[in-house]
């Protein structure tokens, strides 16, 4: 069912890197919220932070999930912000770092939020060096709404520089 699958492998992924179920849990841009789900089943405190007001309410609705409504940058300049610093085990950008204008800054704050020992950070993005990973409908790579499109090297690189230490790259996660 929809994105159910995809969500059940990254789910996986995130999980056997981790080592353990974590007990805190950010995604920023949930989307309808099937990983949120996973996360949430095994105990951890979840929170999203998603831009459209669609659906951070219906997630809080129909979900019960507590997801501000808001783009990450305004959330940052929030009262909340300060009770979450060092909070997350995990934290989730799914197709979400190539819309944003400044990367660099923005993985830089999520390290903030992320606890300092072991905290993990997933970053899910088309690959510019496989035209189908945006899938079919932006084979040109040409979707309106991506500022950045990145290389397995150029993702490296921008992770690194915001002071992440130890960087996975894969990029044959997803067939093709």
């Amino acid at each position: 069912r929809g994105m159910g699958p995809i969500s059940r492998l990254r789910f996986g992924f995130i999980r056997s890197v981790f080592g353990k179920d974590p007990r805190s849990y950010l995604e920023i841009g949930p989307g309808a919220g099937t990983l949120m789900d996973l996360f949430k089943k095994t105990g951890a405190d979840v929170i999203g932070i998603e831009p459209d007001a669609t659906a951070a309410t219906w997630l809080r609705r129909e979900k019960g999930f507590q997801v501000f409504n808001a783009f990450f940058e305004d959330f940052c300049n929030s009262d909340e912000f300060s009770k979450y610093v060092g909070y997350f085990d995990v934290a989730v950008l799914s197709h979400v770092l190539e819309h944003v204008e400044k990367p660099i800054e923005l993985l830089r704050i999520v390290r903030r939020l992320l606890n300092p020992q072991t905290g993990l950070l997933y970053i899910e993005v088309p690959n510019l060096l496989k035209p189908y990973s945006d899938g079919l409908k932006w084979q040109d790579h040409c979707d309106p709404g991506h500022l950045s499109y990145y290389s397995p090297e150029y993702l490296r690189c921008v992770v690194q520089q915001a002071g992440f230490r130890s960087v996975f790259l894969n990029a044959d996660f997803f067939p093709p």
